[in-house]
């Protein structure tokens, strides 16, 4: 991803097609020189086809090409792509307007002028033409002229209604590179009957000017990687050059081949392709052709990484290179200026490059310009290097005019460490971006991503495509890190390791063979007049590693065991008892009369959530049932029921609220001076400012509203994880852009309702998605979303085990209905990961079918289990001698649409208690029967507790039997001294067999 989009990209999360298990279906229609030499095609006004099949343009608005029943094909959820490879003349006219390619009423592409091209899509309202609320794209530089070149425009539909967003990001391509990108909330595409003509004048310009190759429309969106290997493909094209590159002279080149034969493999050959790579990232072609020679004849001599560090480091004063047991780093010895001062990475173990390109690189927003690192007149020392075991620290001080900014680095074993610090004397720095970083692909056949979408989810093949952009911390980017692995467990992990947690802006994208990680914030301002100096909170860290997506999940849990004031540890007993014991969430269901009796059949008690107590509810209350509400914690006035089709009333009045002075004084302002607006059910609701004391006080009478009724013991806080938004307000008292704000706000109201407890102890709290921000200020996150594809529980190894509670998932709400497998697969993953069952339905459970039975005995293992999963960590998963089947199932609940979800057929996960004692608990969420051989870490005394057996069966952990699981079955293992729990467990696992489904329950309306 290029620099320039990171802040249109952060409006949105981009799923890659290999996250989405999406086939790269061929375009629906095509035109191929080659192929079709003008066939397919209408042609009209005598528009030449040449001897070559390309279609030949002299400016004649008489001319144009048109699709034959393309009218059919519209911009539509599944998403669209236009790709097209032409050329202009080399003497075009600076002023030319020229018509590309459209399709009336639904896009435009006209060449505007030197700076580039417009795009135009135009949307409906109310199924109607709606031209007055056209999307334009309208950037970019020169095309190039004479030269063919890739054209591309892109629609992806954006479908999160659930957090009031939903809507089209439209993008366009010249030569793989995005030049203009915009995100278009709730645009409803016109469905245009026009055909897709090229060349066609219109909108005043005139017809196309040049020839067309190949044209190709998709009825899906195409992803960035998929044009650039479409022009990688296509010898005559040439791929954009990202700033700061350039290519390597000759002399370089002949070099670095003629040193590459005698360097062989290994460090060697790295050191060869890192110096010619530096030339290419601009720096001096002379000094790297010198230090190539004196490598050439340092490769001579048979040395170990250690000596030829040091003999290198003697012979030439252009490079340092820096050597410890599990890694080498090529820098820049004392100055530069557009080059970057760190220049390759190698990691022993794999004998390969951690990184490649342009490392380590900086954006600032001074003023209203944008600096970079590679920005003319850039000049840079390296300063205060000291060599110590295992590694080294330097500082790079930048220096531009009256801006200074000074990096600091560490190499120490596997890690390096970075920070940044900047002053700007006359103007402010309000935005950074640091670092900017690209990986090399790892040496194994297949590459995986671990990426915090979510609970955590897997991206193969994430060279390729894969591709995660977003605002932390929020559902959509839960944590600030990312784990990259092979097939043989060769890992690099990459974070911002802060622990101010603020609000940042991050990007992980692959493509071409290599992973771009970008991390950016802002800086708070009194104002924008004055200068400032802003230092990056905490440090960017990338880490080797052997291991999975768990491993890197552990090495940040080190960041969050010594540095992070947020991190609770286990057990948490400052929340209120029932709530962390709690085992079972139902969800109420219009005029439900039936809870007393599941209180019967489930034997437990369990948690309603519910805007009223339902019936009976005295008599639940006697037996320890509980009750958690909705409120809104975001959104000025919120009422769920307003939509556009309210009676004009009641629209009146909640659209008086949100233009009120109240509101508009206390809700979040945007950089661009407008009132920060969420959308649900075509409602403009303001976003409060948590800053204000008006925003404060009302977020407290609403909570006391609720304890003092005395009817429910837990509040839900929805939207309290959602992205956290920057506000400019000069009047509330906090920083223009400050990204602690919100965050530091809202942990304020959570403490406060936390003390609400010295008068209401029962009262728990837990809010809508997971954002570690408020982890030690809350009690739970209800984590309906985490339905994702390739999910692993990435956050819960993290927070599970009674740090917090992890509060339901969504099933089959909002009528998007997933199969039956997958209802049940849903709730043992609850189970195996450390969260409380359900949060479906209660209709759901009508029916007397064995989703009860399911239900009932693993809510009375949770039950049987909370002494390790309110007081445990979360062990890495245990391996078997056999390949664990994968079920595929379809989950349903959010209102994007049920999707097929791939998860083992056993379920399991291994803890480790305080006290030392490790329990694994395994669950077939098959109807298939299995056996399968554990391969068991731990030493100790083994209890195996089974379905069906009152006593457990005692062996020698060394004597680990075979796992044998009947359909649906359970089983417990326990490896220590811990007698009690396996006992209890045992007699309650006896009575599984006897459960039955109980009575058929008629839905009441």
């Amino acid at each position: 991803m290029s620099k320039m989009n990171v802040r249109l990209l952060s409006l949105t999360i981009v799923l890659a097609l290999s996250l989405l298990g999406a086939t790269a279906t061929p375009p629906v229609l095509s035109y191929s020189a080659a192929r079709d030499h003008g066939k397919g095609l209408e042609i009209h006004g005598g528009l030449q086809v040449t001897p070559e099949g390309f279609l030949h343009f002299d400016g004649d608005e008489k001319q144009f090409a048109i699709f034959p029943d393309s009218n059919q094909y519209n911009i539509t959820p599944k998403g669209y792509g236009m790709l097209m490879t032409c050329r202009v003349p080399s003497d075009l006219s600076d002023a030319a307007l020229l018509a590309i390619i459209n399709k009336i009423h639904c896009f435009r592409a006209n060449r505007f002028n030197i700076k580039g091209l417009y795009v135009t899509m135009t949307p409906a309202a109310n199924g109607e033409l709606d031209e007055g609320s056209e999307v334009s794209l309208k950037a970019g530089r020169q095309l190039p002229y004479g030269d063919w070149f890739h054209f591309a425009i892109t629609a992806e539909y954006l479908n999160e209604r659930e957090q009031g967003r939903y809507g089209y990001i439209f993008r366009y391509f010249i030569n793989g590179e995005c030049l203009a990108e915009q995100f278009a909330p709730r645009f409803e595409p016109f469905q245009s009957k026009s055909p897709i003509a090229i060349g066609y004048p219109n909108n005043g310009s005139a017809s196309f000017l040049g020839d067309v190759s190949e044209v190709e429309i998709y009825d899906r969106y195409v992803p960035q990687a998929e044009l650039v290997e479409k022009i990688k493909a296509d010898s005559r094209l040439t791929l954009f050059t990202s700033p700061g590159y350039r290519a390597a002279s000759n002399g370089v080149k002949a070099a670095a081949a003629q040193v590459r034969v005698a360097a062989q493999d290994g460090y060697r050959r790295w050191l060869v392709d890192t110096l010619e790579q530096a030339e290419e990232m601009e720096a001096d072609s002379s000094t790297v052709l010198a230090t190539l020679w004196t490598v050439s004849k340092l490769f001579q001599a048979d040395m170990t990484p250690e000596d030829f560090a040091a003999a290198f480091n003697q012979k030439q004063d252009n490079f340092r290179l820096v050597v410890n047991s599990q890694a080498l780093l090529l820098l820049v010895k004392k100055s530069g200026t557009t080059n970057p001062p760190i220049v390759g990475m190698y990691n022993r173990l794999t004998q390969c490059p951690v990184l490649t390109g342009r490392n380590f690189g900086w954006q600032l927003k001074v003023g209203d310009k944008t600096v970079c690192d590679y920005t003319h007149g850039v000049t840079y020392q390296i300063q205060d290097f000291l060599s110590f075991d295992d590694g080294a620290a330097f500082t790079v001080a930048w220096n531009l005019d009256d801006l200074t900014a000074v990096g600091k680095f560490q190499l120490q074993g596997t890690r390096l460490t970075a920070n940044l610090s900047a002053t700007s004397q006359s103007t402010p720095i309000s935005e950074y971006f640091f670092p900017i970083l690209r990986l090399n692909r790892l040496p194994g056949k297949s590459d995986t991503a671990v990426l915090p979408f979510r609970s955590g989810t897997l991206y193969p093949n994430f060279t390729s495509g894969g591709s995660l952009s977003g605002i932390y911390p929020c559902a959509d980017m839960t944590l600030p890190f990312m784990g990259y692995y092979d097939e043989n467990e060769n890992g690099v992990y990459v974070a911002w390791e802060d622990p101010s947690c603020c609000r940042k802006e991050i990007s992980f994208a692959g493509m071409q063979g290599h992973a771009d990680v970008i991390f950016g914030s802002t800086v708070g301002v009194k104002d924008f007049q004055n200068g400032n100096f802003f230092a990056m909170p905490g440090e960017a860290v990338i880490e080797l590693y052997q291991g999975d997506w768990f491993t890197a999940g552990q090495i940040y849990k080190r960041f969050l065991q010594t540095r992070a004031d947020w991190y609770p540890q286990h057990p948490r007993l400052d929340t209120p008892e029932w709530f962390r014991n709690n085992t079972l969430i139902i969800c109420e269901h219009k005029n439900c009369t039936s809870f007393p009796y599941f209180r019967e059949y489930f034997d437990l008690p369990f948690n309603i959530n519910c805007a009223r107590p339902p019936a009976g509810f005295d008599e639940l209350r006697a037996k320890g049932v509980k009750l958690k509400t909705y409120t809104n914690i975001r959104l000025w006035k919120y009422y769920p029921p307003v939509s556009d089709k309210s009676p004009k009333e009641v629209f009146d009045k909640y659209m008086g609220y949100q233009l009120s002075q109240e509101s508009q004084d206390n809700c979040i302002l945007q950089l661009d001076g407008t009132i920060r607006k969420e959308y649900y059910s075509n409602f403009p609701w303001n976003v409060g400012c948590p800053g204000t004391d008006v925003w404060q006080d009302m977020l407290h009478q609403t909570v006391l509203t609720h304890a003092t009724r005395g009817e429910m013991s837990g509040i839900y806080h929805d939207q309290l994880d959602s992205r956290p938004w920057l506000c400019y307000n000069p009047k509330h008292g906090h920083l223009l852009g400050d990204p602690c704000n919100w965050i530091r706000h809202y942990r304020l109201f959570l403490n406060w309702f936390a003390n609400q407890r010295k008068q209401y102890p029962d009262l728990a709290q837990d809010g809508e998605d997971f954002s570690e921000a408020y982890a030690r200020w809350t009690d739970g996150y209800m984590v309906w979303r985490f339905v994702q594809q390739n999910q692993v529980p990435l956050a819960q190894s993290l927070y599970s085990g009674g740090r917090v509670q992890f509060t339901g998932r969504t099933f089959d709400s909002d009528n998007v209905l997933g199969d039956d497998e997958g209802w049940l697969c849903k709730v043992a993953t609850q189970l195996v990961y450390g969260e409380q069952l359900g949060w479906f339905s209660v209709k759901e459970i009508y029916p007397a079918t064995y989703r009860r039975v399911f239900v009932k005995k693993l809510a009375h293992l949770r039950l049987e289990l909370l002494g390790y999963f309110n007081d445990s960590d979360m062990l890495p998963f245990l391996k078997f001698q056999q390949k664990m089947p994968v079920m595929r199932n379809l989950w349903g609940g959010l209102r994007s649409g049920a999707v097929f979800v791939e998860t083992p057929q056993v379920l399991h996960t291994v803890w480790q208690r305080g006290d030392g004692n490790y329990m694994v608990i395994f669950v077939n969420a098959s109807p298939d029967a299995i056996r399968l051989t554990p391969k068991l870490p731990m030493a100790g005394k083994l209890s195996i507790c089974r379905e069906g057996a009152e006593v457990p069966e005692i062996l020698d952990s060394a004597n680990a039997p075979d796992l044998d699981l009947a359909p649906h079955a359970t089983e417990v293992w326990f490896i220590g001294n811990d007698e009690e729990t396996p006992a209890q467990l045992a007699k309650k696992m006896a009575q599984f067999p006897s459960y039955t489904p109980g009575e058929e329950i008629k839905d009441v309306q």
